[in-house]
């Protein structure tokens, strides 16, 4: 069986069509385990619980909201299937994506996640392009060496594997899926199903787009620090850890793109100046990269 979680906060508008993209699933072994993360409106579970009755869709409601990461551990924790996978609330699967996914992974023992690519969708959820970002991590490596290649939605982790590993941090508020790719990699190997089994919704709100994507490379840059430290104590055969300096250059991308965004007014930015210097060589061609940054930054006030 496979285990469908939601992590719910506030996304009621556009939760009926994830929902009846699991039910239109060709692979129908499955239960679907919603967490309303203390959502501002909470009266539409009555009414979704009503319509969808007869299906296996389990509720559980949070009357405060806990964060991303404490919702989407608390699902794992709820999950009974031997394969669980994540759906955003705003998002809907492929009516194929758990019977492909699943069939890689049941087919070998070594893997801990099977992944494929998704279609870039508007507001209305309708495809414009099929995203080129995920793509296979070569193994032996990770995701975030730079160049490796990239785990994204929809992502079906084996369960087993999971329980192998210190489980999500609960603390996060963004980047909780970058925490789990980095954990599950730790457990086995990871596979890449090169077809779009996923719909993925832009708007205003998602929570890695728009205001909130400086707040989201922060809290990837946190789990960046943790592997680093996870995989330096206790190496795996699966995958490597980041090398210093791919760190360095991770936190030297974040706090560029956080000088870029910030207005001169906020501490941030401010913040974001002096770590740059203090992140830059004397050489040569370090000097000239701040020298560019700097130049940008200036023509964009001026």
């Amino acid at each position: 069986m496979i285990s469908i979680l939601i992590a719910n906060y506030n996304n009621q508008n556009y939760i009926i069509e994830a929902i009846q993209s699991v039910i239109n699933q060709s692979y129908k072994n499955w239960e679907l385990i919603i967490y309303d993360d203390g959502s501002e409106d909470q009266n539409w579970i009555e009414k979704v619980r009503s319509n969808f009755h007869q299906f296996n869709i389990i509720f559980h409601v949070s009357e405060q909201n806990n964060g991303c990461g404490f919702a989407k551990k608390k699902l794992i924790d709820l999950a009974n299937g031997e394969y669980f996978i994540f759906l955003d609330p705003d998002d809907a699967f492929h009516e194929q994506c758990l019977f492909e996914l699943c069939q890689v992974l049941k087919n070998n023992d070594q893997l801990s996640i099977a992944y494929g690519t998704h279609f870039i969708c508007n507001e209305s959820l309708i495809s414009k392009n099929v995203s080129d970002y995920p793509s296979q991590v070569r193994k032996g490596e990770s995701m975030f060496n730079i160049n490796s290649g990239n785990i994204s939605a929809p992502a079906l982790v084996c369960t087993k594997k999971y329980k192998l590993t210190s489980g999500l941090n609960e603390k996060l508020i963004k980047a909780v899926d970058n925490d789990l790719y980095a954990k599950m990699e730790e457990v086995g190997y990871v596979n890449f199903v090169n077809k779009p089994l996923y719909f993925y919704r832009q708007h205003s709100a998602n929570i890695s787009t728009g205001k909130n994507e400086i707040d989201a490379l922060k809290y990837r840059l946190i789990v960046i620090n943790d592997l680093y430290l996870r995989r330096k104590n206790k190496p795996t055969k699966y995958t490597r850890n980041i090398t210093k300096q791919e760190k360095n250059e991770l936190e030297f991308l974040y706090f560029e793109f956080c000088f870029y965004r910030e207005s001169i007014s906020k501490m941030r930015f401010w913040f974001s100046f002096l770590t740059l210097i203090s992140k830059t060589s004397f050489h040569p061609k370090s000097i000239l990269r701040l020298f560019k940054i700097f130049k940008i930054k200036i023509s964009t006030i001026f």
